[in-house]
């Protein structure tokens, strides 16, 4: 089902390129992804991670001044915490929580010169699937680590709001910077085992309240058509 949803959004701005005679291309960039939340009360601590999306876009001309760029991205976000105590773990390790989203941003754009644009629109996201990490410095696993509560409470469904700028390198290049504001709850509450206070004993711990995505995204773009 999620492969056939990624292909229906793929295939429908190809389509919707052709009919329409506008531009299409490449991005790909880098991100720093993290965590806003609200009464959690616990895992507040965290880091923003170093990761990384990549997809396709849509330029459809309005007038002179302003267009719209429709975009289909697969996009890792999540967070990453300090130093977990893991038997065998190394110096330097740190623990990640990946999400894998397709993401569909909308934006509309204004053209403020020839070559530099701002933009601004909302984005829709579908939770591919969530894991966690340990890794020293780096996007890739050296050993498997299990948060089950935590890894089955996010959402399927993601809703955001991008603010951005982009600039025109030449006729086919562009770079683009761009804030991602989460306004959707990712999480639904889950109950953990937790030492609620000094020297007691593991109990049942509810975990209420409400998490959202945050990012910044640097990432170049390439005219193919």
């Amino acid at each position: 089902m999620k492969k056939l949803a990624c292909i229906f959004l793929f295939s429908l701005l190809v389509s919707f390129s052709l009919v329409a005679q506008v531009s299409i291309g490449l991005k790909a960039g880098g991100a720093l992804s993290g965590h806003a939340y609200e009464s959690i009360g616990l895992g507040e601590s965290d880091f923003v991670k170093p990761t990384y999306l990549g997809g396709l876009f849509v330029s459809i001309p309005l007038t002179d001044k302003f267009s719209i760029q429709p975009e289909v991205l697969y996009s890792n976000k999540g967070f990453r915490t300090g130093r977990p105590e893991i038997p065998g773990g190394r110096v330097g390790d740190r623990l990640y929580f990946n999400l894998r989203y397709v993401n569909v941003p909308i934006m509309l754009q204004y053209h403020v010169l020839d070559r530099l644009t701002v933009e601004l629109g909302p984005e829709l996201g579908y939770l591919l699937g969530s894991s966690s990490e340990i890794g020293m410095f780096n996007l890739f696993t050296q050993s498997s680590t299990s948060f089950d509560e935590l890894l089955s409470s996010y959402r399927d469904f993601d809703v955001a709001l991008n603010l951005g700028i982009g600039y025109a390198l030449s006729d086919r290049w562009s770079v683009n910077l761009r804030y991602n504001l989460g306004l959707r709850d990712i999480t639904d509450d889950y109950t953990i085992m937790a030492i609620t206070e000094p020297g007691g004993q593991p109990e049942p711990f509810l975990v209420s309240g409400s998490t959202y995505n945050r990012s910044v995204q640097l990432s170049v773009g390439l005219r193919i058509f």
